[in-house]
């Protein structure tokens, strides 16, 4: 997988490269690796593509952040959800109680997937990586079909999903390689010679 996420231009020493590797929790990098190649593949249907790589992105984020809060926001988020339920306990209505049980359960305080997309695309754009879609577009498409099935998208979407796919590859294969110990300048190398229209992401100052 590696060998074909950098078509063989690698900066980084074979014995740190298989450091990560073995060392990952619970073998997730060459998940992650695997992932990418296989969505990929434009043979495919394209939103399948689509709706593995958002899943990827978001998985990689959740592996490698955590929940993304820091320390002020986790507490603030459980004081809130405190003051909450002494104010619907004060009330006795057993259906609000039961409401709010479920609703802090299915939210544990962590990032939304567009606060996660959003933070992945910051460090992208800070190492000078172009390339700008509509994240909250994306996000609404994926809830289309939230678990690869729901509604059908229309042509309209799938266009648009066909015009995003290389730059949520690119943004896929830039967080892998930044993981490894890649810079800057060995990704947009790396971009260069993969045949997906990635050079069109590399920072002005790094075109060949």
């Amino acid at each position: 997988e590696f060998a074909s996420l950098t078509d063989g231009r690698s900066t980084v020493s074979i014995e740190n490269i298989f450091d990560h590797i073995v060392s990952d929790k619970d073998g997730a990098l060459t998940y992650f690796m695997d992932m990418v190649l296989k969505a990929e593949v434009y043979e495919r249907r394209l939103d399948d593509g689509f709706i593995e790589l958002i899943g990827l992105l978001e998985n990689f984020h959740k592996t490698y952040f955590g929940s993304g809060l820091d320390k002020e926001r986790k507490d603030y988020n459980k004081e809130m959800k405190q003051k909450l339920k002494k104010l619907v306990a004060k009330s006795n209505d057993k259906e609000a109680i039961e409401f709010l049980n479920k609703l802090c359960m299915a939210q544990p305080g962590e990032l939304s997937l567009f606060e996660r997309l959003e933070e992945l695309k910051k460090e992208w754009a800070e190492d000078g990586f172009r390339g700008g879609p509509d994240l909250r577009k994306i996000k609404s498409l994926r809830n289309v079909k939230p678990h690869g099935r729901g509604n059908r998208y229309s042509n309209d979407d799938i266009q648009y999903i066909a015009m995003v796919l290389p730059f949520l590859t690119g943004l896929s294969r830039y967080h892998i390689l930044k993981y490894l110990g890649f810079d800057r300048e060995s990704i947009a190398k790396s971009f260069h010679v993969i045949r997906l229209g990635l050079g069109s992401f590399v920072p002005i100052d790094l075109c060949e």
